[in-house]
């Protein structure tokens, strides 16, 4: 088990202030028997007008961000610590009938895993190149096929980092041998599929230690899973050769590449207007500075209204309380640490205007006597 924060910010930038259409966002890691999460802190600027969660159709936690008013940059920031328990077996406990490639699924399951056998980018190229990696007999050790498979692609390929939203067609991946790690992952993904074994696509971080020799780190990363009998869905990284999920943070599967995407959202106004945007992911164990860090990040929200009211020596609590910038800088730490996290508004319980604020104001003045 290991301990990890990973931070995720994104920055739009706009040559001109624009209205921003509703944005959804895949930042929260799954929970899960080998994921516990501990804290999670999101930061958005400017502040959303609402922010809400639901579960998609695969259980993915999303938040729904909708916003007023216009702006010439939209960035978030994603700040999670979780518990990774890894699970990586030489060998994994698959049902005695799954054991060796081909096989059957169950009556039971295949109803459920439908949409995890079809093809989603039906392809000779792909059927022919997935057959390599079978044994010339009539019989070949499963795990053997995908051990080889995710091997193959680490091997045949040349991984190439692509921020921008979509991937390449399978053929395309097969034809030019590069890719990005979305790219690698459908290929397998539609691989698996021609020959009769699930698969389904992972969005997540990868944890990449100084000098691991891992790829994919700075960024989102993707893979996929396989559907095993008596092992259930286990993760296959083709980008790091990676089985199990060793250094790997899901947060959210699908079927499809497009349903799975870590951001997306609109802008309204000339296509033109949009300058570029910067992504940057950092999964790290986190020092006893860092934590201090997020305690101040998961108490503090934006000061700007505080400011304009004349009470700059007060700040919002994670609860939404207000709280005394002086305790605040006694309890975590130097003077300087403390007003950078505070410029960042991490918890978005807010008033939605002055006059609710100084409504606060005078409540806390009489609560205390003074």
């Amino acid at each position: 088990m290991s301990i990890l924060t990973v931070r995720h910010s994104t920055v739009y930038r706009y040559n001109q202030p624009v209205w921003l259409g509703e944005h959804r966002m895949m930042f929260r890691p799954k929970e899960s028997h080998d994921l516990r999460l501990i804290r999670t802190v999101l930061a958005i600027e400017p502040n959303p007008y609402n922010l809400r969660w639901l579960h998609d159709p695969f259980d993915n936690s999303v938040a729904v961000a909708t916003f007023e008013g216009t702006t010439s940059e939209l960035s978030f920031e994603s700040i999670v610590t979780l518990e990774h328990f890894e699970t990586w077996l030489p060998e994994y406990p698959l049902e005695e009938y799954a054991r060796t490639y081909p096989f059957r699924y169950s009556d039971e399951d295949f109803p459920n895993l439908v949409r995890a056998l079809t093809h989603h980018y039906p392809d000779k190229a792909v059927s022919e190149w997935a057959l390599q990696f079978l044994d010339d007999s009539d019989a070949t050790d499963t795990m053997k096929v995908l051990r080889a498979m995710t091997h193959g692609i680490r091997d045949q390929f040349k991984y190439n980092r692509r921020i921008e939203k979509g991937v390449q067609t399978p053929e395309e991946t097969l034809r030019i041998r590069s890719g990005s790690c979305r790219d690698f992952a459908v290929v397998m993904m539609e691989g698996a599929r021609s020959l009769g074994i699930a698969a389904r696509f992972v969005s997540g971080y990868i944890f990449t230690p100084n000098r691991s020799g891992l790829a994919g780190g700075g960024a989102t990363h993707a893979w996929m899973q396989a559907y095993l009998p008596g092992a259930g869905w286990v993760d296959f990284d083709p980008t790091n050769s990676i089985i199990g999920n060793r250094n790997l943070i899901r947060v959210a599967v699908a079927w499809d590449h497009g349903q799975a995407l870590p951001l997306w959202g609109s802008f309204i106004d000339a296509a033109s207007s949009f300058l570029g945007m910067d992504v940057n992911v950092s999964p790290f164990h986190p020092s006893v500075t860092t934590w201090w860090a997020y305690e101040l990040a998961a108490m503090s929200i934006s000061r700007r209204l505080l400011i304009a009211c004349g009470r700059a020596d007060l700040f919002f609590g994670a609860g939404g309380e207000l709280e005394s910038t002086d305790w605040y800088l006694r309890e975590y730490g130097s003077r300087g640490l403390a007003l950078r996290i505070l410029r960042r508004r991490c918890v978005l319980r807010l008033p939605r205007d002055r006059a609710a604020l100084e409504t606060m104001l005078a409540n806390r003045t009489e609560g205390s006597g003074s």
